[in-house]
């Protein structure tokens, strides 16, 4: 479900060379306020959360994937998911991978059925070719592929669903993330959320190693999606492989029935509007990110985090403790310049 702080009645501030009044909206929408500098406030709206649980699988997966590709109308490959209903995301390290071909995959996906030609969303790196967002839009359609940064194992692959939206990043740390791009596909509520590898060499098989495998699930799907929550592991050869895959949890569970073990935080998803004007009117050209700042108490949110990445316009805030946490968004642009804060949005673990 999400929600967002409302504020009511207006606010001016006369004190920057460009201040504007306006009213913040109450329902996760733009905010048209006073700013510090050139940027309007709707730089900065008030972001939406998502109230999710968080569940990550304890140990070391190692995925085994033959294949001719991930790619065009049919895929093939091996792929541990797990079902999941409404909106989500999948965060995994992928701490290594063997080079069965340049363009060997492996990554996290969102995926409506187990055949060959559902509809699909890959955050994937590669041995040679770096680091992607593929998709499928239609069931049996074509494939889309979006390149992002030439990096490879070890680093990070985080896939976000919100509605019908996929997003897609990537880190070397976990921590600083960089948006890919995000696609709008038709998917069922309904799908499945894992780890996916295929070697691009069909009869061989690549083997890559995941850790830090995090599935973040609306704890409130939409309607008349079910219930929800992070579920079991199983796998599959999705497609025709030559070579069967197979997988390992370290820590006990192999095969199919390798169950998540609840780790002891959450997560919030922020999302908020992008700005296109300055406070005169003029069109804003050099919008160079966003300032995230949060912490548990609204009078003091001390934490930051530094979007760097004009095209963002979500973000996954996780390893959170329990609690309750206070989140607003600023733009800056640049040369420097700050917007003010966003409205306060609150989130309870």
């Amino acid at each position: 479900m999400a929600f967002a702080l409302a504020v009511g009645g207006c606010a001016s501030d006369s004190s920057g060379p460009s201040a504007a009044t306006g009213m913040a909206s109450s329902n996760g929408g733009s905010v048209t306020g006073s700013v510090t500098g050139t940027i309007t406030q709707s730089a900065a709206a008030s972001p939406r959360i998502l109230n999710s649980v968080s569940t990550t699988t304890s140990g070391t997966f190692t995925v085994r994937g033959s294949g001719a590709d991930i790619w065009n109308r049919a895929d093939a490959f091996q792929f541990v998911s797990q079902p999941l209903s409404g909106d989500g995301s999948i965060t995994a390290r992928v701490v290594s991978q063997t080079n069965t071909n340049a363009w060997a995959k492996a990554g996290v996906m969102f995926r409506e059925t187990l055949s060959a030609g559902s509809t699909q969303a890959f955050t994937a790196i590669t041995p040679a070719r770096g680091s992607v967002l593929q998709g499928r839009f239609t069931t049996g359609g074509g494939s889309v592929n979006t390149n992002g940064p030439a990096v490879k194992a070890p680093y990070w692959l985080r896939i976000v669903r919100a509605d019908n939206t996929f997003t897609g990043y990537v880190s070397p740390d976990g921590v600083t993330w960089t948006l890919i791009t995000r696609y709008t596909i038709g998917m069922a509520s309904q799908a499945y959320v894992g780890l996916a590898v295929t070697s691009h060499a069909d009869g061989g098989l690549s083997t890559a190693v995941f850790d830090n495998v995090t599935v973040a699930a609306a704890t409130q799907p939409r309607p008349g999606t079910g219930t929800n929550g992070p579920g079991t592991w199983t796998n599959a050869d999705v497609g025709a492989v030559a070579a069967p895959g197979s997988y390992s949890l370290s820590g006990g569970a192999t095969g199919a029935s390798a169950a998540t073990s609840a780790a002891p935080s959450g997560n919030a998803t922020l999302s908020w509007q992008a700005p296109t004007t300055n406070t005169d009117g003029t069109a804003l050209t050099n919008l160079a990110g966003y300032y995230i700042r949060y912490g548990t108490s609204a009078a003091s949110m001390n934490q930051l985090i530094t979007v760097g990445t004009t095209g963002i316009t979500t973000y996954v805030v996780d390893n959170l403790a329990a609690g309750t946490y206070y989140f607003a968004i600023s733009a800056y642009t640049a040369a420097g310049v700050q917007s003010s804060l966003s409205a306060i949005v609150s989130k309870t673990i």
